[in-house]
């Protein structure tokens, strides 16, 4: 059994940073260099105390387990030049006339490798954490990077392409008022 929890709840629960980085260390994740498993093993606590971001993290009970988690902030999304602005009307519901807007970002988001969470239930709990904060502060739309084949993923939630490099793709998903 899992329950999700966040880093800043875990921390003041167990009160001692070098239990809380054990737990951390034992998540494995290989996907793309282990990208998210060096952001929760060394970045995560310092960003959840800057207020950069709130990780949540699936654990069991006892909080021996880390099953995956995800962290979301906010963040300034800067439009490319190649953005229309008929799609950031769309996005944000009024004209922007600069080259930005303020949106949550899905910053991280991992799963244990070996561990059996459901299908999607990291994705869907992220995208369901940010509706409620949405549903208290407002806000217009998700934003995140990924790599290209991790499209079809973010597409099944409704996110939809933004921008596209040779490294990565932009995605958002437009969240109603």
């Amino acid at each position: 059994m899992y329950k999700l929890v966040s880093l800043k709840t875990l921390v003041s629960i167990l009160n001692d940073d070098e239990i809380i980085k054990e737990l951390l260390s034992r998540f494995r994740c290989a996907y793309d260099e282990s990208q998210v498993e060096n952001f929760l093993h060394n970045d995560a606590i310092k960003y959840d105390r800057n207020g950069w971001c709130r990780t949540y993290i699936f654990t069991n009970n006892d909080f021996s387990v880390v099953f995956g988690f995800f962290s979301v902030g906010i963040q300034n999304l800067k439009f490319a030049k190649s953005i229309s602005n008929e799609t950031k009307y769309e996005l944000t519901s009024k004209k922007v006339h600069n080259s930005a807007s303020p949106c949550f970002v899905l910053a991280q988001i991992g799963k244990c490798d070996g561990c059996n969470l459901p299908k999607g239930i990291l994705l869907e709990t992220a995208v369901n954490t940010v509706k409620n904060i949405h549903d208290g502060i407002g806000g217009c739309f998700i934003c995140l990077d990924c790599k290209p084949e991790l499209c079809n993923y973010y597409s099944r939630v409704g996110f939809n392409k933004l921008h596209e490099n040779d490294y990565d793709v932009q995605m958002v998903l437009k969240l109603t008022n």
